[in-house]
């Protein structure tokens, strides 16, 4: 709808022209043929005059010209006289109305001029209606194309906002991270250290505390040991001087026998089968004389191995066994 249109719709003689069919049918309690006859003649004038209007081009119509008929229709003599006879139906009122309107029929012909057949002016219309609703169609996808593409618009700035927003986010994170994990190194380095320093020195006064507490079992370990090295000493000299003498007795009781069985037999040494023997048996006794202290010292040895190792302290093997060798 334009602006013609619109005026033309909302021009007051339309509502005029409704209020005035409303008083002429008014309804009389009897039939009066004068009533009815100047009802007829107003009937037909206002035929005219809506006729005119129902076939206007309102892009044509004269705006001023309405308002004109429009401001006669309302005048005291017209308007009042159908008012009095919608309120109470007499002759004179609707006579009086007639030839108040028969001056504007010329002008309501007039008004025919401005108007098209009403086939015509039908098919006119829908015509230029269709594009009037086609025109605002457009008009409506351009707005609404422009508004969508504002609305993309809107989208692709805040969308490019949000993006350096998140790029200067991702810098800040990306700095953010590299001063944590430097400090974190740093922080690691450090307490690196500080673990290590204190290790070492949990270390060192662990070495202290253990050095402190086996001395005391180291000193008697040691002295101990020297006691029962010497005591050994002093058994094994015992027994040494012991298998000795032994050894001595048997040997001497040995070669007493053999000296009274040469003389039982009259044998002189190294005559015989028996001077062989006699050659063997003082190569077994030299043997003997050096063997025997050299197995007691080896058991004695392997004795004192089974003790040494239950005392920390190193301590030389006691070498007082081999004295008489």
């Amino acid at each position: 709808m334009n602006r013609w249109q619109t005026e033309f719709d909302t021009n007051p003689l339309h509502v005029t022209l409704e209020g005035v069919r409303e008083f002429l049918d008014t309804k009389t309690e009897a039939i009066d043929a004068e009533i009815e006859v100047e009802k007829r003649r107003l009937n037909k004038v206002l035929e005219v005059l809506e006729t005119a209007l129902a076939n206007m081009d309102a892009e044509l119509a004269p705006i001023a010209l309405l308002n004109q008929v429009n401001g006669h229709l309302r005048h005291p003599h017209f308007w009042n006289q159908l008012l009095g006879f919608g309120s109470s139906p007499a002759l004179g009122h609707l006579t009086t109305a007639n030839n108040h309107i028969s001056g504007q029929i010329p002008i309501y012909y007039q008004l025919r001029d401005f108007s098209r057949s009403k086939k015509l002016a039908t098919l006119s219309k829908a015509t230029e209606n269709s594009f009037d609703e086609f025109t605002s169609a457009i008009v409506n996808s351009e707005n609404e194309l422009k508004d969508e593409i504002e609305g993309l618009q809107a989208l692709v700035g805040q969308a490019g906002e949000a993006q350096t927003a998140l790029s200067l986010k991702m810098d800040d994170l990306e700095e953010t991270s590299a001063e944590k994990l430097s400090q974190w190194q740093a922080d690691f380095t450090e307490n690196q250290t500080a673990r290590a320093e204190s290790y070492s020195a949990s270390v060192i006064e662990r070495q202290k505390a253990f050095q402190t507490w086996a001395s005391p079992f180291q000193s008697n370990a040691a002295k101990t040991v020297a006691l029962l090295s010497e005591k050994f000493d002093k058994q094994a000299d015992e027994y040494f001087g012991e298998f000795s003498t032994d050894i001595l007795a048997m040997l001497h009781d040995a070669t007493k026998k053999r000296d009274e069985i040469r003389d039982l037999h009259g044998l002189v040494a190294d005559e015989s089968v028996g001077g062989g023997y006699l050659t063997s048996a003082d190569d077994e006794k030299v043997q003997a004389s050096f063997s025997a202290p050299l197995q007691f010292s080896l058991w004695c040895q392997r004795r004192l191995g089974l003790v040494l190792p239950y005392f920390p302290i190193s301590v030389s093997t006691p070498t007082a066994c081999f004295r008489g060798l």
